[in-house]
């Protein structure tokens, strides 16, 4: 499932895109939506860093679970990911998909 993460406090290096993808600071008032499947490990923190954490009500196409991986995908896995409902900003109205393909 897509995430939406706010940083509400501290600050903290977060890798993105696997072990080698670019490191990017986050803090607070920062906003990320990190889709699905992929890679993304917080290395550090500072001042408390905190994220609050959102996710969809309605995960996938079809109405199946939302799954959380922590290495590479099966085919299965796969098959989840590209099946994801890709969320509407209701921020600036713009689907977040069509900024990430």
């Amino acid at each position: 499932a897509w995430e939406l993460l706010v940083c509400i406090q501290g600050e903290a290096n977060v890798q993105m895109g696997g072990s080698t993808g670019p490191t990017v600071l986050v803090e607070k008032g920062d906003v990320v939506y990190v889709p699905p499947g992929f890679a993304h490990k917080q290395l550090d923190d500072r001042n408390g860093f905190t994220l609050l954490g959102a996710y969809p009500t309605e995960s996938l196409k079809g109405g199946d679970s939302i799954d959380t991986l922590t290495g590479k995908p099966a085919q299965a896995e796969r098959d989840n990911i590209a099946h994801c409902v890709v969320p509407l900003d209701t921020l600036c109205g713009t689907c977040i998909g069509d900024l990430v393909r």
